[in-house]
């Protein structure tokens, strides 16, 4: 039986810039994707995920996405919630 933990992002930013990862513990983005923030305590460098891949960037690299956009988190949240609970439930 394979266990999946829960990934929660702090909140969601949009990229305005390409990013290219420099180092293994970077992750690279095109401008405009979306990207889940999974740690801030560096003022510089963010820990998030896009599309699978967890990964440092730079902060300034981005954007906080608007009450004014439809937010993509809750969505986000829901769907990582429902992939869960389906390989919890499932019989093994």
């Amino acid at each position: 039986m394979t266990l999946f933990l829960p990934v929660f992002s702090v909140c969601q930013v949009i990229a305005v810039y390409d990013y290219t990862a420099a180092n293994q513990d970077e992750m690279s983005f095109s401008k405009g994707q979306l990207i889940n923030v999974l740690d801030k305590s560096n003022p510089d460098w963010w820990r998030g995920e896009v599309n699978g891949v967890t990964g440092l960037f730079p902060f300034n690299y981005v954007q906080m996405t608007t009450d004014n956009e439809p937010s993509q988190k809750c969505l986000w949240v829901k769907r990582r919630k429902s992939f869960l609970l389906q390989k919890i439930s499932r019989p093994v």
